[in-house]
């Protein structure tokens, strides 16, 4: 392999891997949301059965 083959498949690689790690850290901060909104409302619905 030449040089800029080496160069070129590292920099496909690097890319590929960045937007790997970019999509599983915005699954991540979706299900933490989702589960942050799940707990408020049952909180939100908690409160108004206690009253």
């Amino acid at each position: 392999m030449q040089t800029i083959e080496i160069i070129s498949t590292a920099g496909l690689l690097v890319t590929a891997l960045v937007a790997i790690g970019g999509w599983l850290w915005q699954r991540w901060l979706e299900r933490t949301s989702v589960q942050v909104a799940i707990v408020a409302e049952v909180l939100a619905l908690r409160k108004v059965a206690v009253e």
